[in-house]
C-alpha cells in the first residue's frame, strides 16, 4: 500500500472538487434579472458566474455554494463571498488574473481552477464586472430580497 504525498493529495483533492462541482447546477439569474435587467455586461457576467462559479461561490455570490461543505472539509475555509463590498474595489486586472490563471498561481486557494482555457477574454471581463457589481446591487436591495436570503437545505438546518 502506497501513501500519497501531500502534493498528490492536493492534486487529487482538486480533481475531486472539480468533479463534484460539475455534478451540480445552480440557477441564479431570476433574482439578479430583477435587480439589473438592463445592464448587458452584468447579465453576461451573471451567466458566466452561474455556469462556472456559483457551484463553489454560491447562487447568491455569498461563498456558500453546494460544494462549500466539501471545500471546508478539505481546506478548512470557504470560497470567497462576493457580496462583501471589498470586491467592488479590487482592480479588474487582479480579479481577471485569478479567474484566468486560477487561485494557486496567485498564492490563493489551490482549489480555484484556472478558466483561461475555457472562457474568452470578454467572458472573463464580464464575470469580473459581475463580481465587482454584485455587492453594489445587493446593497441596493431591500433586506427581504432573495439575493440576501440564503435558502438552507435540510442538512444545513
Amino acid at each position: 500500500m502506497t501513501i500519497l504525498n501531500s502534493a498528490a493529495c492536493r492534486f487529487y483533492g482538486s480533481i475531486l472538487l472539480v468533479l463534484v462541482c460539475s455534478l451540480f447546477t445552480m440557477h441564479t439569474r431570476a433574482a439578479h434579472d430583477l435587480i439589473n435587467g438592463d445592464d448587458s455586461q452584468y447579465q453576461l457576467g451573471l451567466k458566466v458566474y452561474s455556469d462556472y462559479c456559483s457551484r463553489c461561490h454560491g447562487a447568491h455570490a455569498d461563498g456558500r455554494g453546494r460544494t462549500t461543505p466539501l471545500y471546508v472539509k478539505m481546506r478548512g475555509a470557504q470560497p470567497s463571498n462576493f457580496q462583501l463590498k471589498l470586491y467592488s474595489f479590487r482592480p479588474k486586472e487582479y480579479l481577471a488574473n485569478i479567474v484566468r490563471d486560477g487561485g494557486e498561481k496567485h498564492s490563493l486557494s489551490e482549489y480555484m481552477p484556472p478558466f483561461g482555457g475555457e472562457l474568452t477574454a470578454g467572458q472573463i471581463d464580464s464575470v469580473v464586472y459581475f463580481i465587482q457589481q454584485v455587492s453594489v446591487y445587493v446593497g441596493k436591495t431591500s433586506k427581504h430580497d432573495s439575493l440576501q436570503e440564503i435558502p438552507q437545505t435540510q442538512k444545513e438546518k
